[in-house]
């Protein structure tokens, strides 16, 4: 019938209920303590009435005892009448007491008819002992002695009595009194004890069957065991906690069906696919691997390197087949700095062979902190073998391409210059056209050299403390006819105080050439063109801007790519490689430095790039860069 009263209501009546059971305790008690009060009261009362009644009892039978021994000029007669009329005086008092004491409740009067009984012997004797005639002195003493002791029995006979009424109001009736309610509030607090234990255990069973039915199936659950519901036995918090307890169980099995599924889906992939991947905790121990990268690093079952220290399992090379130590492998990379890495590492393998893997290795994290890393490896072994073919192709096609270019050039000069004859005006044309053709030809063949040559790290680096001012200045004058001719104001800022740098001239000059002449090609006649170099931190940083056409927005991402154009600078020079920027990207990041841009179609662009203070590392090589 209590199903569907919320279990907030079911403890607040019960917790009431529990209340109103110490209330009423309590509320007994103070009654319990004024009737007790009022009946002490009241006894009280009554106790006195009678005490003050056995008194005056007791001052009759002393007036009887006075009326026997005194009056000896009278009579016999006289007497008795005096003596007969003393006794009544305390009979009526001891009728008076009696009265009190049945009123009083108290049934012991046995001491009451003792003293009447004394009394009523009294006044046999007196009227017994004392004639008609008069009494003379010695007549009386002789009857006095008849009549006294049983007055004076009387007489201690109420003293008796009234020390017994004082001890009944001292000790018994209100230790009765007290008794009698000690007893009643003791049976009213085991009464709501008893209740009160009651209903706790009546409640804390309804409430611990419920709550160890949710016990067992969290306990069956966690096993993974979704096979049976919990019974909801109330409409109360209980039985919406085990519905919604039944709800969550049933999503969880979807989720562990779903998830079953996707593992498996997962596991196929990861079987499948054709990269090797690698995955590690926070403390670069293996938690995941697949075949494919036990299989790429020779390292057996991957399951067997689930737990284990990844940096202990293999060992990866440099460019120059040096040795990473362990701390400067790309997971540990990863970990200790939570970027990412993406190069190429070599591996020996087993039968010695050198083994190239590109590691594209990227942290995890959760709530802003590093909890492990993955990296997928890719053998580019072949690749980079096709791409030295390649580079050696264009380089050592280039260079054969040299010989016959320069012949031409040559010859078109003669042509030009008149050197086998003057030239009509459409033959000057003709010859002017295979100049020009001829001379991008050549720039082309240039490019594509020093860019095999940088790619298949040939170059030669030789550095040597360099004056950036200087090193700017000569190549603005250099390409100060190019300015004049376009009508632009080239601004030059050097910073005054700049240390001379350990760099490679060469080199760094072909940076300053390649992007102050993209900037006055891509420039309007009339345009602004400015560069300014700066000491920030350890790092040298050069700045050139421009005011010109600006690069497009969606192709900025591109812009390092080799043979990569912008759309609208295709349509204002028509003559460009593309190689220009992806060299000196090169150049840059071999140093040690590194490059970016900023740019707005329309507007201009200005790109920076910066070299360490410690400059450039030297490095042997075959060849230098061709001009």
């Amino acid at each position: 019938m209590d199903k569907g009263v919320p279990l907030r209501i079911k403890l607040t009546f019960t917790f009431l209920a529990l209340a109103a059971l110490v209330a009423g305790v309590g509320a007994y008690n103070v009654l319990a303590i004024k009737h007790v009060n009022s009946s002490y009261e009241v006894l009280l009362d009554q106790n006195v009435a009678q005490i003050e009644s056995l008194n005056g009892t007791k001052l009759k039978v002393l007036e009887l005892e006075d009326a026997v021994t005194e009056g000896t000029g009278n009579t016999g007669a006289e007497k008795r009448a005096y003596i007969q009329q003393a006794a009544q005086n305390v009979l009526n008092a001891l009728a008076n007491y009696d009265t009190l004491a049945k009123e009083s409740g108290q049934q012991q009067l046995t001491a009451s008819r003792d003293v009447k009984a004394a009394i009523d012997t009294s006044i046999k004797d007196a009227l017994a002992a004392f004639p008609d005639k008069p009494l003379t002195p010695e007549r009386l003493a002789t009857q006095k002695a008849l009549v006294t002791d049983d007055t004076v029995t009387a007489s201690r006979q109420l003293d008796t009595m009234v020390a017994n009424v004082r001890a009944r109001t001292d000790r018994g009736d209100v230790e009765q009194l007290v008794s009698d309610t000690v007893r009643t509030t003791i049976l009213m607090v085991v009464l709501a004890a008893l209740s009160a234990v009651l209903l706790g255990v009546v409640m804390t069973s309804r409430l611990t069957v419920g709550l160890s039915r949710l016990k067992t199936a969290a306990r069956r659950i966690a096993n993974g065991d979704f096979s049976e519901t919990t019974p909801i036995t109330s409409n109360d918090e209980v039985g919406q906690l085990a519905s919604t307890f039944n709800q969550m169980a049933a999503r969880l099995r979807d989720s562990y069906r779903r998830l079953a599924v996707e593992k498996q889906r997962d596991e196929a992939i990861l079987v499948s696919m054709g990269e090797g991947l690698i995955a590690v905790d926070e403390n670069a121990e293996v938690v995941l691997m697949n075949p494919v990268a036990a299989s790429m690093l020779e390292l057996g079952d991957a399951l067997n390197m689930i737990g284990k220290k990844f940096q202990d399992q293999w060992t990866l090379y440099d460019n120059a087949k040096a040795k990473i130590p362990a701390e400067q492998t790309p997971l540990a990379t990863v970990l200790a700095s939570g970027e990412r890495v993406n190069d190429v590492f070599g591996f020996h393998a087993k039968d010695s062979k050198q083994v190239l893997f590109n590691i594209n290795a990227a942290p995890i994290v959760l709530e802003g902190k590093i909890v492990g890393a993955i990296a997928i490896l890719r053998d580019v072994t072949k690749e980079k073998e096709v791409d030295r073919m390649k580079t050696e192709f264009i380089s050592l096609a280039s260079h054969q391409l040299r010989t016959p270019l320069s012949a031409i050039r040559w010859f078109s000069e003669m042509l030009v210059a008149g050197d086998a004859g003057k030239l009509n005006p459409e033959q000057l044309e003709f010859s002017n056209n295979i100049a020009d053709s001829t001379e991008r030809m050549i720039a082309l063949v240039n490019a594509l050299l020093n860019i095999s040559r940088m790619e298949s790290g040939r170059i030669m680096v030789d550095p040597k403390p360099t004056d950036l001012k200087e090193l700017v200045a000569g190549i603005v004058n250099d390409l100060k006819a190019k300015t004049e001719e376009r009508q632009q104001t080239l601004i030059i800022s050097v910073h005054d105080d700049l240390p001379k740098i350990s760099l490679d001239p060469r080199l760094i000059g072909q940076v300053y050439l390649n992007l102050l002449t993209n900037a006055i090609k891509y420039t309007p006649k009339g345009g602004e063109v400015s560069v300014f170099v700066s000491k920030k931190g350890d790092e040298i940083v050069s700045q050139v801007t421009d005011n010109g056409y600006g690069i497009p927005k969606e192709q900025q991402s591109r812009l390092f790519e080799k043979f990569f154009r912008a759309s609208n600078a295709v349509k204002v020079e028509t003559d460009g490689t593309g190689l220009g920027l992806y060299l000196i990207k090169a150049i840059i990041e071999s140093s040690g430095g590194r490059i970016w841009f900023e740019s707005e179609e329309g507007k201009g662009s200005t790109f920076w790039f910066s070299i360490p203070l410690s400059g450039m590392k030297a490095r042997a090589g075959e060849v230098t860069l061709e001009s």
